[in-house]
């Protein structure tokens, strides 16, 4: 991808003044005008039939770019804050949930870590009182709130190098281990297990969605339906269409997926496999 973004901007006559992307999502700032940024994104889908970008512009000085808000000043300088779709519930992880208060604290933590880090001084104070509102609704003590955005406003006011390293982290443990999370049980196992130097993680022994029945009925493996296409060098490509291909009862996804992990020969694949096998594997053309 950074080819391709050298090579499609350096081919064209003018150039954005800024130019930031994570994954897929990019930001770029553009001064040559709207119909100058129309024609250069034409330009960047011409250069492969494979790419495509998409475009959303400022609305009212304003454009969200993954969880962030940016803004235009009056001065010309860019603010940030948090930015959360108009979808966005503030529900989090409930206080009364039955999981270890170290999960549950840790929501709190996270979110004021992320207010801190994406907001600016003029957004901070009223997403820390969002935060306040929203943790209270999810049956948070408020008191705890206030303490942990205290001390996640100290770890912040450190030097970024100095922020995630502290001489527990700095410790490697004898153990690792993760337990269901039984209230009152597993504390006294893990205090028992930390005096032996082994780290304690907890997960939840039920959930919502063990204890309901799927609303639709089971479908028959051999009956899936699906689309393998694996493209060559050579301009063909292979694929498979209408049904998944049954081997004894084991679909096409299964046996390729067994090679490439190499608990299968590829000698021992079926003759019609061969081929497709070798190239999803990297051996063939």
């Amino acid at each position: 991808m950074e080819r391709f973004e050298a090579e499609a901007i350096n081919t064209y006559d003018k150039k954005p003044k800024k130019w930031l992307r994570y994954v897929d999502d990019t930001f770029i700032i553009w001064p040559h005008g709207t119909e100058e940024l129309d024609r250069f994104l034409n330009h960047l889908n011409s250069r492969h039939q494979n790419i495509r970008f998409t475009m959303e512009k400022e609305r009212d000085g304003k454009l969200p770019f993954l969880d962030v808000m940016v803004r235009r000043k009056g001065d010309g300088s860019l603010g940030h804050a948090v930015y959360r779709k108009a979808t966005h519930t503030n529900r989090y992880l409930n206080a009364m949930s039955h999981h270890h208060p170290a999960q549950k604290a840790s929501v709190v933590s996270s979110l004021l870590h992320r207010a801190f880090t994406v907001s600016d001084a003029d957004s901070l104070e009223s997403e820390k009182r969002l935060l306040t509102t929203a943790l209270r609704k999810n049956g948070y003590n408020q008191k705890m709130v206030l303490k942990r955005a205290e001390n996640v406003a100290k770890l912040h006011a450190r030097p970024p190098m100095e922020r995630h390293t502290t001489e527990e982290d700095s410790m490697t443990p004898a153990a690792k281990l993760t337990i269901p999370y039984i209230a009152g049980t597993s504390e006294r196992i893990a205090r028992i297990l930390k005096k032996h130097d082994v780290v304690t993680r907890f997960n939840c022994v039920t959930k919502i969605h063990d204890a309901v029945p799927g609303p639709k009925d089971q479908i028959p493996q051999e009956l899936y339906e699906g689309v393998y296409q694996v493209p060559c060098s050579c301009g063909k490509s292979y694929a498979h269409v209408d049904c998944v291909l049954m081997l004894s009862g084991v679909t096409l996804l299964d046996v390729v997926g067994e090679i490439l992990v190499g608990n299968t020969p590829v000698r021992n694949t079926p003759r019609e496999l061969s081929r497709l096998v070798e190239i999803v594997s990297g051996d063939g053309g």
